[in-house]
């Protein structure tokens, strides 16, 4: 069955199951590892769903990924201001195709999305320094940071 978005995009229901059923089973933002609805500093994140390949914006699981919104905003080219006044790094589909290898390496399937794709699939990167040292703080730093 059909449903049609209010962008006037044809759905398949059963797809946006599998998008809803990913989305309730990943806990964490696969780039920075922040856990959704909690506050680190002043901010507060929540969890998105990414689609690794844009076109057509298949609700496969191979093509899924989940990310906090500050993450999310920077697979779309966003510049968002570090503390330190330095800018995050954005993250590139080659290093989205790295964070679903880390995240969710049970539904890898790079064949299907070079399909998805179109052309072939840059060679996946290693995730910038910068997300893999915000990892190592999570809520240990917030909680830190209160106590001060």
């Amino acid at each position: 069955m059909k449903h049609r978005s209010t962008k006037g995009q044809a759905y398949d229901l059963a797809m946006l199951d599998v998008r809803y059923t990913f989305a309730d089973e990943q806990d964490k933002c696969a780039a920075c590892h922040r856990v959704p609805w909690r506050t680190y500093g002043a901010e507060w994140f929540q969890l998105q769903t990414h689609h690794i390949v844009k076109q057509g914006r298949i609700h496969e699981r191979c093509n899924l990924l989940r990310l906090c919104n500050r993450c999310h905003d920077l697979t779309e080219l966003a510049r968002i201001k570090r503390d330190d006044g330095t800018y995050w790094p954005y993250l590139k589909l080659a290093h989205c195709l790295t964070l679903k290898i880390e995240s969710d390496l049970a539904y890898v399937d790079f064949e299907r999305l070079e399909e998805i794709y179109r052309k072939r699939l840059p060679e996946a990167l290693p995730v910038p320094e910068a997300f893999i040292a915000e990892r190592g703080v999570g809520l240990g730093w917030y909680r830190r940071k209160a106590k001060q």
